[in-house]
C-alpha cells in the first residue's frame, strides 16, 4: 500500500485596508503582487519582491526608511525614483504595508510538498 500527500504552504489572510492601500500607493509602480512585471516597474529596474534574494537585501528598517523618505538612485544604469510618503502614511500603516510585502514572498508560488510513503 503507498500514500501519496501534498502540502501546500498556506497564506494568511491579507487585511482588506492593507491590500487596498497597497493597490492605491504601491501596486501602480510595483504591480499586484510585487514582482514588477508592468511598464514603470521595467524601466526603472525594480526588483521583484516576491524573491528570496529581494526579502533578504531589504530589511524590515530600510523598506521603512524608502517608504517614508523616498528613493533617488541609479541601478543598472536606470534612475530609480519613488516619491517619499511620510506625510501621506501613518507608522501603523507603514508597518501594516511591510508585513504586506513579506506576504507576498509567500505567496508568490505556493510550495509543494511530496511525501512518498510506501510500504
Amino acid at each position: 500500500m503507498c500514500c501519496l500527500v501534498l502540502a501546500l504552504s498556506g497564506v494568511a489572510a491579507a487585511d482588506p485596508a492593507t491590500t487596498a492601500l497597497w493597490r492605491q500607493r504601491c501596486a501602480p509602480c510595483h504591480g499586484a503582487d510585487g514582482r514588477g512585471y508592468n511598464q514603470r516597474a521595467q524601466r526603472m529596474a525594480m526588483g521583484d519582491m516576491t524573491t528570496e534574494a529581494w526579502q533578504i537585501e531589504m530589511t524590515d528598517a530600510r523598506i521603512r526608511d524608502t517608504v517614508r523618505h523616498g528613493l533617488r538612485r541609479v541601478k543598472l544604469g536606470n534612475q530609480q525614483v519613488m516619491k517619499h510618503f511620510k506625510d501621506k502614511l501613518t507608522a501603523a500603516q507603514i508597518e501594516r504595508l511591510i508585513e504586506h510585502v513579506r506576504g507576498l514572498a509567500r505567496g508568490a508560488a505556493p510550495r509543494a510538498r511530496w511525501w512518498w510513503f510506501g510500504w
